[in-house]
């Protein structure tokens, strides 16, 4: 299920145009990412938990040449 399948569930079974729905599940991500990005972890019962997470610097290979290079944290 994508975004936009999502989107027309939760519109069908609810009283909520689809304009309605996106803008609630946009909202509700972007508070979720506003929170990670704030160093914080959200726990929600019953669906899942996340935490912040950094990536370091890794080595990498090129597929096509097969040299490694180090690969940055973005």
């Amino acid at each position: 299920m994508n975004k936009t399948e999502l989107v027309k569930s939760i519109s069908s079974r609810t009283a909520y145009t689809e304009t309605a729905c996106w803008n609630i599940l946009n909202l509700l991500l972007d508070t979720m990412a506003e929170e990670l990005n704030s160093e914080n972890d959200i726990a929600l019962h019953g669906f899942g938990s996340f935490s912040p997470w950094h990536q370091t610097s890794r080595i990498g290979r090129n597929p096509q040449t097969g040299n490694s290079c180090m690969i940055s944290p973005e």
